[in-house]
């Protein structure tokens, strides 16, 4: 997927970033399908009886432990359970990050207190050497460590809780104590490092001990953060080497904010180069049109192993496509950090694509731990489906992304608000000490624009932007208070309106939309998916496509519904629709071989 038009890099003097995101604050979003999706999972996760959750660390320190058994991967090794159902990626401290995170950007009280709670009754069963896990045999202490320095720096950026930096301060005198350093790099035999002790993504630590130090300018974290660098991965992506093949996919990509982090503390080139070139590598090889990445949770070999692995028989054990909420999560961070160090709006595109195609496509939690881990893009047909396991790793992550929604739409700068992402929201901002705020009304994607409404009650100048999408190959028209205003719109690019804003002043932008087949790779110029602006388009079951690649449009035509389309003259009529509409078992062909 060829990345396309894209700005001149250029870094900020800064490391900290050129623009900034509302780090989950001053954005609300308005009613619309990811509102709803971010609800469900707010209610879901809240709904969690805190006994549950606290159960086996109760029982490890020999508290009265009330509550259920919660099964799956949330059950410890304690109780005989086997090397994938234990503690091996546990996922307590993602939840509160993501509690955190929610209760920040909604000024949710409930979920401030579910966090607060948890985070209490949690540090009542740290023991006196500092130890915390769930269980006395956790599969992979310094994944869990990892989160849970990420979830307790959570609290203390977006909540303002000072006790979590105390309890942070805990358990990394243990980590630092009792944490193997032994750093084994992926292989084509070991694809995620874990090694004979276990180290499961000893590469991602970086990230969240760097945050605590940023937060803290505690050089312990910042000394014990050099300690997990991934130099190996990471100078080959800086010197333009694809670091990515044959290994875990999701870790990998996540491993890069580690990277990214380390860039923003220490200035220091080597450490951008490797996001960027990673980037690039992963939107020009790796990914579908879906903005999925990593078939069977691995990075194959360049060549046509992209549109290979679409075929049944390649698959050894999941059969599976893309690690959703674990994939989508870890995109949204790479992207979401590149916009900051660079200004560039192209990035925003990956963002957008997991929006609408990966989280955002995601069936919801459900029952006891249910969660969408996996999606498959198989040629022979596919469905979506829940994981066989209660509480996945996905599970951690799941609240983690959609949270992200609130963190994703914004940015801002000294001299004005870029809008990223086209959902209806509203963005309050202080420019020269008035308050502004800007809401967005918006039916994208059914419909491509978008009405940006400005609120002020004093006029105030500042620059309004918006990214013009890569996609976006048509003519972008753009009307100021009703009235046509030119526009210099390239995609990939932010389109730019500098002026003294007034209350009720209101800019429309439309981005004429069309039908794509989008090849899978340069090997398989015929095996392509069919898109509608950023949004991937299935089919149900039929006879194989014949028709001009070139111009879909020509014979595939609308039904009259939203976003959904049909092969003209064709009998029995085969339909294509939106991949975030498709539900549970229902079955679905993405990727599609296609005659002339």
């Amino acid at each position: 997927m060829p990345l396309g038009a894209q700005t001149q890099i250029t870094l900020a003097a800064d490391p900290q970033g050129a623009i900034q995101p509302f780090n989950y604050g001053n954005v609300r979003l308005a009613p619309s399908r990811l509102r709803d999706q971010y609800q469900r999972t707010r209610d879901y996760y809240l709904a969690i009886p805190n006994d549950d959750l606290l159960k086996g660390f109760r029982e490890r320190a020999g508290l009265p432990a009330p509550g259920q058994d919660m099964g799956g991967w949330y059950s410890g090794n304690d109780r005989g359970q086997t090397f994938s159902q234990g503690d091996f990626f546990h996922m307590f401290g993602q939840w509160l990050g993501a509690f955190s995170r929610m209760g920040r950007a909604t000024g949710d009280e409930a979920m401030r207190q579910k966090a607060e709670g948890l985070m209490s009754e949690w540090a009542a069963t740290i023991e006196p050497d500092g130890y915390f896990f769930f269980s006395r045999h956790p599969n992979a202490p310094h994944y869990i460590y990892d989160k849970l320095c990420g979830g307790l720096v959570d609290m203390a950026e977006y909540l303002g809780n000072r006790e979590a930096l105390h309890y942070l301060e805990i358990i990394t005198h243990w980590a630092v104590k009792n944490l193997d350093r032994t750093r084994v790099p992926a292989s084509y035999e070991d694809f995620v490092g874990a090694g004979p002790l276990k180290q499961s993504e000893w590469y991602t630590l970086s990230e969240n001990l760097y945050r605590a130090y940023q937060l803290t300018k505690g050089p312990r974290y910042r000394d014990f953060a050099q300690v997990w660098h991934y130099t190996t991965f990471w100078e080959d992506l800086a010197n333009g080497e694809d670091a990515f093949l044959q290994k875990h996919a999701y870790s990998h990509v996540n491993a890069l904010s580690s990277a990214a982090v380390a860039f923003a503390v220490t200035g220091e080139r080597q450490y951008f180069d490797a996001i960027a070139n990673g980037y690039r590598l992963l939107w020009d090889h790796h990914l579908y049109a879906t903005g999925g990445y990593g078939p069977e949770e691995r990075f194959r070999p360049r060549g046509g192993s992209l549109g290979e692995w679409l075929n049944p028989d390649m698959y050894e054990f999941l059969g599976f496509t893309f690690e959703v909420p674990c994939g989508s999560w870890a995109g949204f961070k790479l992207s979401r950090y590149l916009i900051s160090f660079t200004g560039a709006a192209h990035y925003g595109d990956w963002i957008e694509r997991l929006v609408y195609n990966g989280i955002g496509a995601a069936l919801p939690m459900k029952g006891c731990g249910r969660t969408f881990y996996n999606a498959s893009y198989m040629m022979t047909g596919a469905f979506k489906t829940y994981d066989t396991q209660p509480w996945p790793c996905c599970s951690g992550t799941y609240p983690l992304a959609v949270a992200d929604y609130h963190n994703l739409i914004y940015f801002k700068d000294a001299g004005g608000i870029y809008v990223n992402l086209f959902v209806p929201s509203e963005v309050t901002w202080q420019k020269d000490g008035v308050n502004v705020t800007v809401t967005q009304e918006t039916m994208f994607p059914e419909i491509g624009s978008t009405a940006l409404t400005v609120r002020t009650k004093t006029p105030v100048e500042f620059a309004l932007r918006f990214r013009v999408p890569g996609w976006a190959t048509q003519d972008v028209s753009v009307s100021l208070n009703d009235q046509a205003v030119p526009v210099s719109a390239t995609p990939g690019q932010w389109a730019e309106f500098r002026r003294v804003w007034r209350d009720g002043d209101t800019l429309c932008a439309t981005f004429p939309m069309r039908l794509s087949f989008v090849p899978v790779d340069e090997q398989h110029p015929h095996r392509a998916v069919l898109m509608m602006g950023p949004v991937v388009l299935v089919a149900d079951h039929g006879p194989q496509l014949k028709g001009d690649q070139s111009d879909p449009a020509s014979w595939i035509v609308p039904t009259g519904e939203s976003l959904t389309f049909r092969v003209r003259n064709e009998s029995p009529q085969r339909t294509f629709s939106p991949f975030f509409q498709v539900g549970q078992d229902v079955p679905y062909t993405m990727y599609l071989d296609i005659t002339q």
